[in-house]
C-alpha cells in the first residue's frame, strides 16, 4: 500500500508537522488530509512529491474546502 504524508507548518514553532499513513489511493489519502486540514492549510504528499493543498474554512454553518494543485516550478 503506498504511504502518503500531510504536513504542516506549526507557526509557533516555525516547525514543520508530518503525518504518514497508508493508504489504497490518492482518494482515500484525500478523505484521511482532509479530516488534518482543521481550518488550516496542509499538503498531501506521496512518493516525496506534494500532490496537491488543501485548506478548509468555515463561514457560518458551510464548510468551504479549497483544493490546489501544485504548479510545476513548486516541485
Amino acid at each position: 500500500m503506498p504511504i502518503y504524508e500531510v504536513r504542516r507548518r506549526n507557526s509557533q514553532f516555525s516547525s514543520e508537522i508530518t503525518h504518514e499513513f497508508e493508504a489504497t489511493d490518492a482518494n482515500e489519502a484525500l478523505l484521511i488530509a482532509q479530516d488534518r486540514a482543521r481550518l488550516r492549510v496542509v499538503e498531501l504528499w506521496e512518493d516525496g512529491e506534494v500532490l496537491c493543498k488543501l485548506e478548509r474554512e468555515s463561514v457560518g454553518e458551510l464548510e468551504i474546502w479549497t483544493i490546489r494543485r501544485p504548479r510545476w516550478e513548486d516541485r
